[in-house]
């Protein structure tokens, strides 16, 4: 017995040792024994590692604990914890590592956890590289110009570039899962199925043409090229697919007749590839026998195209290039040329132009000579120089060579065109620095010049710089170059390999970025001294309306005194009202709640009472004020909104009373051809005539330097403008600095209209009538504002019954039938005063109900209105108004 138990613990140390695993155990997380595998994994020797707290593994403490928190619980449920984690070796490099642990005793976890690691450090790099593959991979697959697709085994689509998904209108992700019948009607599906279907079984590439229904039932010819794709195994596991659209060369002639027969014999006969071809147009008019044995097309596949069409040449510009060159020289000699057969195979030649006239029509001879296996022994040469050739030719860059010494090109790609609008050829016989502007000379001469031996090493960054360029058109645009110096190695001359592009738009925008920013640093100035001129706009007047309130509670104050201190808290809060009155109008203008509400008015009227409002300002100021209106259009009705006319006039005078110091002030307005000029003229400072605009823009003053500018808060004139504007009319200001202003505005005037009898009413009926028989009830949550209504209402003889909040106000409405009225506050607690209303007005509907609110910046009017009220009065309440309205809504 003894004998087989050392024999099984000799067996198990030697797996202990020799396990291709590091192996240990650990109690309380501190590391009691590890096999030699866990110490080459860790680099730590066991006598480094054994007692030591397995922490010392972990990159973090955060992953310590998260590693030892997860795997216990694992434990806990299953018996076994796995988990994947980064250890850091003893040379402080980073691994991935998986652990698996279990008990070493399941019911007496205290003694401890044996666990295994393996370094998946590799596996883990390798899935990486794997997924930045797979993304490369698909970058690169949406970057074709082609509609391209992949299929599985099955036939069902497991992927598309964004061209293949945009052509049938569907997501790249809605395409996955289905198959040709999903997408296409079944006559076309079929056609693709069974293509794939051979595919999939013969392993074959298949090159195919058919019609493609894509979105919007467009209907288009494609040519479809699928090929199988197989797994490590060779096993065929799906294939992939790319569509080119031929549509428009199917819709081309595909024939044309012979010239003539005695051509015909020895055209078709030469072993030397002959055709004749439109000047104009390029296309083929005939081809002989060696042009279909050597570059594979049938004649019928060829005739009515052009080389374009084909892709005959190797470089699709070829042929632009050699037609310029023979209709310049009058013939073309044994130049060397390279096409592109119908199996795609590259053929070297030498071509031969020259022009012949037929029938009034011109053609280009051309005779084609195969010297192929001439090349031959140059071959891998030339192919990998068109390599980087057509990657020139496609970019959208400019890419070019430029031999510093004769600052000529030695190569330029055709992106020159789109560029600068030149060909390749023009653009090689300039002088690159001399495209340049002048500025832009400067610089690069400066930098040719300062080249050195650093900047000539093959490892050395290339350079970028921004230059102006000439384009054809004879504009100046702004051009991106990266460039990159380099000694030839067997002339020793200097090169500079180059691409450019245009940033035309991109510099644009820049300079458009930095305009912008420069109108918002001075709009953030303007607002600046608006803040500063409104903080103390708004301090002055109240400093005199606290500091005389203060001095009002002495005793001792004579009445005259006592009168005196209260007339300057009155013209203080009438200041401090009016820029509140500002602010709001123009947050209205802005958010354009403003409304106007046309009547039939007065202009008398509406103008007369604001001559007792600034008389005494002028008076105070040693100005002459004067009211201008002729006897015979004292009568003057117009159709539009008093409110607006007279607030826009107030503006107008209180400019004129802040910038004159002596002289006179006239308003009044003038009537010609029924149309009235309302004006407001002074003989103060004047404006400058560049700042006749800027007056009536946000927060602008005008003399900003003088010691007037910083009175009032800049918004008078502006709104003036705004509400000028909303009256269907404009200002018209005539200015300039020491004759004074003259700001004015038309209204048309109305026919064959008496003053309308109400028009010149005072408020002297309100103040007069005894209304002591009459109740109010007086709805409001603020005790400031109760009072205030008690003294205002109290003083006329009124009976009143007071509710603090709008459940109150019901109840008091129910209970007492007596009232009269109701002064309703829109926001109180428990129930508004909309609600409130609604509900009196259902049980009492005749009783009038009249809203008081703060609120100032919606078009509330009609909004109260539509609630139910009855009429509408805004705080600051005035004695005078109020009074007007409960006057007109008591009906006794």
């Amino acid at each position: 017995m003894t004998n087989n138990f050392d024999e099984k613990n000799a067996i198990l140390q030697s797996v202990y040792k020799a396990a291709p695993i590091g192996i240990g155990f650990v109690k309380n997380r501190v590391i009691l024994e590890v096999n030699d595998k866990f110490c080459s994994i860790v680099g730590y020797s066991r006598k480094e590692i054994i007692g030591k707290d397995s922490a010392i593994l972990y990159v973090s403490k955060e992953e310590y604990e998260r590693v030892g928190k997860e795997k216990y619980l694992q434990i806990e449920k299953t018996g076994v914890g796995i988990i994947e984690t980064k250890y850091k070796k003893k040379d402080g490099q980073i691994i991935d590592v998986k652990i698996s642990s279990a008990a070493i005793d399941s019911k007496d976890l205290s003694k401890g956890y044996s666990f295994t690691i393996l370094d998946i450090t590799k596996e883990k790099n390798a899935e990486k590289i794997i997924t930045e593959n797979e993304k490369l991979l698909s970058t690169i697959i949406d970057a074709i110009a082609a509609p391209v697709f992949y299929k599985d085994k099955k036939g069902l689509y497991i992927g598309c570039n964004q061209k293949f998904a945009d052509y049938f209108g569907i997501s790249k992700e809605e395409i996955i899962g289905k198959t040709p019948f999903d997408i296409a009607p079944e006559n076309l599906a079929k056609i693709y199925h069974n293509a794939d279907m051979e595919i999939l079984q013969k392993g074959e590439i298949q090159i195919y043409e058919a019609d493609v229904l894509g979105k919007n039932n467009v209907l288009r010819h494609f040519m479809f090229h699928k090929s199988p794709f197989k797994n490590q195994n060779d096993e065929i596991i799906g294939l992939v697919g790319a569509m080119l659209d031929i549509t428009e060369r199917k819709n081309l002639e595909t024939a044309l007749y012979y010239s003539e027969k005695k051509f015909a014999a020895a055209f078709n006969n030469s072993p030397v590839v002959i055709t004749l071809t439109y000047l104009e147009t390029g296309k083929y008019f005939e081809i002989n026998n060696a042009f279909t044995r050597e570059l594979e097309y049938t004649r019928e596949e060829v005739i009515g195209k052009t080389s374009h069409d084909l892709g005959v040449f190797k470089d699709a510009n070829e042929r632009n290039r050699l037609v310029s060159k023979l209709i310049e020289k009058g013939f073309i000699e044994n130049e060397e040329c390279e096409f592109v057969s119908k199996s795609g195979k590259i053929i070297t030649a030498l071509l031969s132009l020259s022009i012949l006239n037929s029938n009034n029509q011109k053609f280009i001879l051309s005779t084609v000579i195969n010297i192929t296996e001439q090349k031959k022994n140059s071959l891998a040469l030339a192919e990998s120089e068109e390599k980087y050739r057509m990657i020139a030719e496609n970019a959208t860059d400019v890419i070019w060579r430029l031999n510093i010494a004769s600052g000529k090109f030695e190569y330029i790609s055709p992106s020159v065109f789109h560029l600068r609008g030149l060909t390749v050829e023009e653009a090689m016989n300039e002088n690159f620095i001399e495209t340049m502007s002048e500025e832009s000379r400067e610089m690069a001469k400066s930098a040719l010049k300062n080249i050195n031996e650093d900047q000539l090493h093959p490892k050395a960054p290339s350079s970028n710089f921004l230059i102006q360029q000439h384009h054809k058109n004879g504009n100046l645009i702004w051009v991106e170059i990266s460039a990159k110096a380099l000694r030839c190695p067997k002339s020793g001359q200097i090169i500079i390999l180059g691409a450019s592009r245009n940033v035309n738009d991109r510099v644009k925008a820049q300079q458009e970025l930095v305009a912008t920013k420069e109108k918002a640093v001075e709009a953030d100035k303007l607002k600046s001294v608006f803040l500063a001129n409104m903080s103390h706009e708004i301090r002055t007047p109240m400093n005199s309306i606290l500091g005389f309130s203060d001095l009002l509670t002495d005793d001792e104050l004579n009445k005259e005194t006592k009168e005196k201190y209260l007339n300057i808290i009155k013209k203080s809060g009438n200041q401090l009202m009016t820029i509140i009155n500002d602010l709001i109008d123009i947050s209205k203008i802005e958010a354009n709640q403003i409304s106007i509400r046309n009547t039939a008015i007065s202009l008398h009227q509406t103008l007369y009472d604001l001559k007792f409002h600034f008389e005494k300002q002028a008076s105070e100021k040693g100005i002459n004020f004067i009211y201008e209106v002729k006897p015979e259009f004292l009568n003057c009705i117009v159709s539009s909104d008093a409110n607006r006319i007279r607030q826009i006039v107030n503006n107008f005078l209180q400019n004129s009373i802040k910038f004159t110091e002596k002289g006179e002030i006239s308003f009044g307005y003038k009537i010609e051809n029924e149309i009235a000029e309302i004006f407001v003229e002074d003989s103060g400072i004047g404006i400058p005539i560049e700042e006749h605009k800027s007056v009536f823009e946000r927060f602008r003053q005008v003399n900003q330097k003088s010691y007037l500018a910083g009175k009032g808060v800049g918004l008078g004139l502006s709104i003036a403008g705004s509400l000028v504007k909303l009256l269907g009319s404009e200002i018209t200001l005539s200015s300039s600095p020491g004759k004074g202003s003259r700001f004015s505005f038309k209204l048309k005037t109305l026919k064959n209209q008496e003053t309308p009898k109400n028009i010149m009413k005072t408020y002297q009926e309100s103040i007069t009538t005894n209304y002591e028989s009459s109740t109010i009830l007086v709805a409001d949550d603020e005790e400031d504002n109760i009072i205030l209504l008690q003294e205002m209402l109290e003083k006329n003889k009124f009976s009143l019954i007071l509710a603090r909040n709008g459940e109150e106000a019901v109840e008091q409405a129910i209970k007492h039938p007596e009232i009269d009225l109701i002064l309703m506050d829109i926001k109180m607690p428990l129930k508004n005063g909309m609600d409130a209303t609604k509900e009196i007005k259902a049980l009492r509907s005749n009783l009038p109900i009249i809203a008081q609110t703060a609120f100032a910046l919606s078009t509330e009017r009609e909004e109260i209105l539509n609630s139910g009220f009855d009429d509408y009065i805004s705080k600051p309440i005035s004695a005078v108004k109020l009074l007007d309205l409960i006057r007109k809504n008591i009906k006794k």
